[in-house]
């Protein structure tokens, strides 16, 4: 008997990058590892459904070497992002396993030679 289950689950996740793009697909990356984090069932399929972003900011640094010598803008984003997404669980614990009973190898393996002594 299968035990695969659905839930929709809210998840708050951050992410910086050099441009908007780099900074929505760092968020958009840790997803899963938050999920998994979370949970100890297999999990089968995650899908966003909805995001909200909660601030977007963008950073520019003026920097020159020297003081005086090559200015230059240093850009960076960061964005805060709450996703509704809808995660496929299969529950492991559900799982009826039965017990085989192996007798163990008392050979020793040689393994430049691949002879069993």
């Amino acid at each position: 008997m299968s035990e695969v289950k659905r839930f929709k689950e809210k998840i708050t996740v951050q992410g910086e990058g050099e441009n908007k793009k780099a900074a929505f697909a760092s968020a958009l990356n840790k997803i899963q590892s938050k999920v998994l984090k979370e949970s100890e069932d297999v999990i089968l399929k995650i899908e966003p459904i909805d995001i909200n972003i909660l601030s977007a900011e963008k950073q520019v640094v003026h920097e020159k070497f020297l003081f005086f010598f090559f200015p230059r803008e240093r850009v960076s984003y960061s964005v805060s992002l709450e996703i509704e997404v809808e995660i496929t669980r299969f529950d492991a614990e559900s799982v009826q396993y039965k017990e085989v009973s192996k007798a163990a190898d008392d050979s020793i393996k040689i393994p430049l030679i691949n002879k069993r002594v």
